[in-house]
């Protein structure tokens, strides 16, 4: 009599379409953490341009009451450092913040979010500005951040502001 193998294994058929599978569900879970990833990088961006707008408006109150804040009656640009008025040259932040020339932003305007000390940018860079509302009349002002995204795209938060006297 011829004894018969009992097989107890795995066909590789079997075991090709197993780690196809695990390969197919770990493909996913990787897109699905690395689009999680990037949202939440760009909140922490819009958290602090948001941030940084909220103190030049409040650096907007402030400046508002000083007698020599001439620059608040033009339509030139600025920045505030506490109650210092930086004006940017070119009439920047432009109304365009895609192609807004970022190179004509003062020291004072750029902000590092690993150095928040109001130095120049070296690496990743804020771009603070306040200008005066569509027509420049009244007290109407709107403080706009731009920065760079994580993802290589040109971001921008505004946040508009009334001065009362």
């Amino acid at each position: 009599m011829l004894a018969r193998r009992q097989q107890a294994g795995d066909t590789i058929v079997e075991v090709l379409i197993v780690i196809i599978v695990i390969a197919t569900v770990l493909a996913s879970a990787y897109g699905i953490s690395i689009r999680s990833l990037q949202a939440t990088q760009l909140t922490q961006e819009r958290a602090f341009a948001l941030k940084l707008a909220e103190g030049q408006l409040e650096s907007l109150k402030s400046a508002a009451s000083l007698p020599d804040s001439t620059v608040l009656d033009n339509d030139q640009g600025f920045c505030l450092n506490g109650t210092t008025v930086t004006p940017i040259s070119g009439g920047s932040p432009s109304n365009n913040y895609q192609t807004d020339q970022t190179a004509n932003y003062p020291t004072e305007c750029q902000q590092d979010p690993h150095d928040p000390v109001g130095k120049a940018c070296t690496s990743y860079c804020y771009y603070v500005g306040i200008k005066k509302s569509i027509g420049g009349t009244g007290n109407n002002f709107v403080a706009s951040v731009r920065w760079t995204s994580a993802r290589g795209i040109r971001e921008q938060v505004q946040l508009a502001y009334k001065v009362y006297q």
